[in-house]
């Protein structure tokens, strides 16, 4: 009961994530154990004694370059020509050019400022409601959970101890159905309100576009095809990616200088912090709560009650969709989502194994629920859009 006090009564206050696990989970070991506090720093460290952690700061200092750079005007032009032709093409566009992204940055917001900064305001110029200009660029950047390099990918892996390898290529194909599924639904919606912003590009035009635009183009062809045909592992992939990111923003493109560069790692290394300060402090929560089997608790409970594997799945899924509908929760969602998968996973990812027998498909299953507030009324990027946006312009 004391560490669900503190938990909930800590979130309510606004408290950041990595604070509430630590606190809860330090409360919890001076009521309910014997040992001293010195475990606190031993569990921090053990969770973060793993190289595959390093890929989290290098993908999303990437990112953060790609973002202020020239990479994600580049690919949004390649996108609007692509779909110059067809109902609704720039919103479409936008969700291709944010799932294209997502394969180079790994962060839903670095997307969201990068496309959205360019992409949003010429939509309600053309006439796209504001709603749906909005809407599209908040929901397609949350797609960056399941296509690789997903940040929230590794770090889930992490928690599960499982292939981040097997993940990345597990992910991709879901990712990709999803932004396809959003684009038909745009397709018909932009058709019924009426919305045309349809573009004929000369043959001249599409060339220079295509011209200038391949470099960046094959920034996720060179990072995840060094996975997918095992040349490097997610970690020397994200190396690989930040050294092919600077060197065409500073050498090629020459759209940033040293300072710009300094800023844009800075910014990441905060971000990477903050991610790391919940696996750590995660780590200390989980060893609390196994230690008082609460996990075993729980595990029987839920297979005394749940005995549809379909069932079970879509109670972890209702769990975070009411989350999501809360927007203090909403505001903690990622986080809470990344402490729940660290310290249940092991229980929950054996019963589902025993179930299906197909582990991978449990996994993705997981990251759509962390997901799930992205796509909700209260989400943060959606409430939070149109000021990033603004920033960028």
């Amino acid at each position: 009961m004391t560490i669900i006090v503190a938990f909930f009564g800590l979130l309510l206050l606004g408290v950041p994530i990595s604070l509430i696990v630590f606190i809860a989970a330090t409360a919890g070991i001076a009521v309910y154990s014997n040992v001293g506090f010195i475990i606190t720093a031993q569990q921090i460290f053990n969770s973060l004694s793993n190289y595959v952690l390093l890929a989290i700061p290098l993908f999303i200092m990437s990112g953060n370059i790609a973002a202020g750079g020239d990479i994600s005007r580049r690919l949004v032009n390649v996108m609007r020509m692509v779909f110059s032709k067809v109902r609704g093409g720039s919103v479409i566009a936008g969700i291709a050019a944010c799932a294209f992204f997502a394969a180079i940055s790994g962060s839903s917001m670095a997307t969201i400022v990068a496309i959205g900064g360019i992409l949003m305001p010429a939509m309600i110029d053309m006439g796209y409601p504001r709603d749906m200009a909005e809407g599209s660029i908040a929901a397609a950047g949350s797609i960056g959970i399941l296509i690789p390099p997903s940040c929230t990918m590794v770090m889930i892996c992490v928690a599960m101890n499982t292939s981040v390898g097997k993940q990345f290529t597990a992910g991709f194909v879901p990712g990709v159905l999803l932004a396809v599924v959003w684009c038909v639904y745009v397709y018909f919606r932009c058709r019924k309100l009426g919305v045309r912003d349809e573009k004929t590009y000369t043959r001249e035009e599409r060339k220079h576009v295509w011209k200038e635009s391949v470099l960046a183009l094959m920034y996720p062809v060179i990072v995840l095809g060094s996975i997918y045909t095992g040349f490097a592992t997610p970690t020397e992939a994200a190396a690989i990616a930040f050294v092919y990111v600077v060197v065409i923003e500073v050498f090629v493109y020459k759209t940033m200088r040293f300072k710009d560069l300094v800023n844009a790692c800075g910014k990441a290394l905060v971000s990477s912090g903050s991610i790391l300060l919940i696996i750590g402090t995660a780590g200390v929560l989980n060893w609390l709560i196994t230690t008082m089997q609460i996990p075993a608790t729980i595990s029987a409970l839920i297979t005394a009650n749940v005995t549809s594997k379909v069932g079970f799945l879509l109670l972890v899924g209702a769990i975070f969709f009411a989350a999501g509908q809360n927007i203090v929760l909403a505001a903690h969602a990622y986080g809470l989502g990344g402490t729940w998968l660290t310290f249940t996973s092991d229980r929950m990812r054996n019963r589902v194994r025993a179930e299906l027998e197909i582990p991978e498909e449990y996994d993705l299953i997981t990251y759509v629920d962390v997901g799930y507030p992205g796509q909700t009324p209260c989400a943060p990027d959606r409430i939070s859009v149109e000021e990033a946006v603004l920033k960028r312009i």
